[in-house]
């Protein structure tokens, strides 16, 4: 779990089939599952599940929520660099 202490909020890592809902195929399951990406990613944006109505922000919303996605991303672009060169690479094709 990583804090985003500028907007202070949690980024939480998880598999999401096994924490948040059943996989229902979407891109980040076909990428591990099919296509055999090491690591594949999701985003869970606003609103809370307390306001759930699909995707839909009210204006004010969208720029915090653009400053929270940006900031996953880095953190995410950052731990990736940290991985050994080794664990970057594509499995061998089938």
């Amino acid at each position: 779990m990583f804090i985003l202490r500028s907007i202070g909020l949690f980024l939480i890592t998880m598999q999401r089939y096994a924490t948040i809902y059943p996989a229902s195929g979407g891109s980040e399951d076909w990428a591990k599952g099919k296509a055999h990406v090491k690591y594949s990613f999701l985003f869970e944006l606003r609103p809370e599940e307390q306001v759930w109505d699909g995707f839909l922000l009210a204006e004010n919303q969208i720029i915090p929520t653009a400053r929270e996605t940006w900031e996953a991303v880095k953190v995410i672009a950052s731990k990736t660099i940290e991985l050994p060169s080794n664990q970057h690479r594509a499995p061998p094709k089938r």
